[in-house]
């Protein structure tokens, strides 16, 4: 239930995603956070948008998710992307950053603590209340997102007692740029 963008770790990564309420907890718990990636780039100090441009970031799927652990042979198709930081969506030519917690590994070309590092302060920018928004699922409600601008995660919810059906659908991507 980590912040990221859905399947960055390919070379094409998702251009959107769809997600459909069909469901929703009782108590509402279980909503979904987005976080502005473009605001934030935005919002970067001038310096820090120069030293990250140009910058690149692996991106690998190594995580079990509470429902989902892939097989060995799933974790071997699942190999991993070089992406740029800074992401120019390819409708409005805005940069914004992309990245995530749970998926981005390293930045290529650095040592791994300066580049922990920098991705620490960037994911800690990019996930400031001023960039986020909480959306507060009611049960036929439909979410979607441009994955190129965009992360998410979803909030805890006690999947024990209480029931958090969506559907999902994930729209192909290009390579970001």
């Amino acid at each position: 239930r980590g912040w990221h963008t859905d399947t960055s770790y390919t070379e094409e990564p998702a251009m959107a995603s769809l997600l459909y309420a069909l469901e929703t907890p009782s108590d509402g718990s279980g909503h979904t956070q987005f976080a502005d990636t473009t605001a934030a780039h935005d919002a970067l100090p001038h310096d820090m948008q120069r030293r990250i441009a140009g910058l690149k970031a692996e991106h690998i799927y190594e995580h079990d998710h509470e429902h989902f652990s892939p097989s060995d042979a799933q974790r071997k198709t699942l190999k991993g992307a070089i992406h740029p930081i800074v992401r120019t969506h390819p409708d409005t030519g805005q940069r914004a950053l992309y990245l995530g917690p749970i998926m981005t590994k390293r930045v290529v070309g650095m040592e791994v603590a300066e580049g922990q590092a920098l991705l620490d302060e960037l994911h800690a920018h990019a996930l400031a209340p001023a960039f986020v928004h909480t959306h507060e699922w009611r049960d036929g409600d439909l979410l979607i997102w441009d994955n190129r601008c965009t992360l998410h995660r979803a909030l805890p919810y006690d999947d024990k007692t209480r029931i958090r059906h969506m559907h999902r659908t994930t729209v192909c991507g290009d390579r970001p740029v």
